[in-house]
């Protein structure tokens, strides 16, 4: 057997100096001094929201184990509007619309249109009766409480949703924003932003309905609807990419 040798190298560092004495010629060298970027962070109001947006995004109900990847619509969402509808009704219902469509930058968007056959979210307006025979599952989901709406959607293999339904009772645009956020994608907002006094809540998604979109509520469907946010990813894949998005403005919260 070969003796296992080990050659050191040795390295020799060669410094070249001027021939010159004459200090004149000595030209001292300035450092520029290193320009450290502060490495920017999330405030708190920023972290706030991430939770927020993990809980309305990725839970149905306060009572629900939520959705293992995020949901959303990848083609134009097709609203019909059925039953005894007031011409007002219609009329606020797209300009409702349009305030959605505000805040998408992913390429679809919201709009009504005349008929069943060409819409993919179906609202019937009426007396809870007006669903028993249409929908029974919604109808049995109900039950006895008092709703003024419900809302189901359905997705495919990807987790794109691809049909909705809802149930309105009345002529109330804050019903029918909180019913359309369950059709696409949103579940109800976290006790921290709804309290029972509704006019002290702080999203639309709350069971207290608010009138308003808040700036969560904005910043949520505007996350949702981004195209930096693609459908089926788990939130631990989604967290860096929401934490980008705030950090570089895109999306604001405060």
């Amino acid at each position: 057997m070969k003796p296992f040798k080990i050659s050191i190298g040795w390295f020799f560092l060669v410094l070249v100096f001027s021939c010159s004495t004459d200090a004149e010629n000595l030209v001292p060298i300035e450092m520029e001094p290193e320009i450290i970027e502060p490495v920017k962070s999330l405030t708190a109001k920023q972290l706030e929201f991430i939770d927020e947006y993990h809980y309305v995004t990725f839970n149905l109900a306060p009572d629900s184990y939520g959705a293992t990847v995020n949901e959303k619509w990848g083609t134009d969402v097709k609203l019909f509007l059925d039953g005894d509808v007031p011409r007002e009704y219609s009329t606020q219902v797209e300009t409702a619309l349009n305030k959605f469509n505000d805040l998408l930058s992913d390429g679809i968007s919201f709009q009504l249109v005349a008929t069943l056959q060409e819409s993919n979210i179906h609202l019937i307006f009426g007396e809870k009766e007006s669903i028993r025979e249409v929908w029974p599952d919604m109808f049995e989901a109900i039950g006895n409480v008092n709703f003024t709406g419900y809302a189901l959607y359905s997705r495919n293999g990807n987790f794109n949703i691809t049909r909705g339904r809802i149930w309105v009772k009345n002529v109330s645009i804050p019903l029918f924003n909180h019913e359309l956020g369950h059709t696409i994608g949103l579940g109800h907002a976290s006790g921290d932003f709804c309290e029972r006094d509704f006019s002290r809540n702080q999203s639309f998604m709350c069971s207290f309905l608010k009138p308003d979109f808040s700036v969560f509520d904005k910043a949520i469907i505007k996350t949702l609807y981004s195209p930096e946010v693609e459908v089926g990813l788990t939130f631990s894949q989604l967290k860096p990419i929401l934490e980008e998005l705030l950090l570089t403005d895109v999306i604001l919260v405060e």
